[in-house]
C-alpha cells in the first residue's frame, strides 16, 4: 500500500470516527491527565471496574518500585568512589606499617 492510498484511508477512518462520535454526542468528561489514585477513582464498580482499579493499584506499585530503582542507579557510583576514596588509605596504611 502506498503512501497516498494510506493517507487517504487515515483520513477517511478519521471522518468516520468524528461523525460517529458527533451521531452518539460523545463528549470526553475530563481530558486532562490524572494520577493513578484519580483514575482508580473514576473506574465504576462493576465487572470491569473491580479489573481496572486493581490494575491500576499494581501500576502504582510499579511505578514506586521503579522510582526506587533509579535512586539505587542515581547514587551507585557515588558509593563506588566513596568506597574507593576509603580504602586507598587502608592500602597505603597496610603497606607502610606492614
Amino acid at each position: 500500500m502506498d503512501s497516498e492510498t494510506l493517507h487517504e484511508v487515515h483520513e477517511q477512518l478519521m471522518e468516520d470516527i468524528i461523525a460517529f462520535r458527533n451521531e452518539i454526542k460523545c463528549t470526553p468528561i475530563k481530558t486532562e491527565a490524572v494520577s493513578l489514585t484519580e483514575a482508580s477513582s473514576l473506574c465504576t464498580i462493576g465487572a470491569t471496574g473491580n479489573d481496572v482499579s486493581t490494575l491500576l493499584a499494581l501500576q502504582e506499585q510499579g511505578d514506586r518500585a521503579n522510582s526506587d530503582d533509579q535512586k539505587i542507579e542515581k547514587y551507585f557510583m557515588y558509593a563506588i568512589i566513596i568506597m574507593v576514596i576509603g580504602i586507598i588509605p587502608l592500602i597505603y596504611h597496610m603497606v607502610m606499617k606492614g
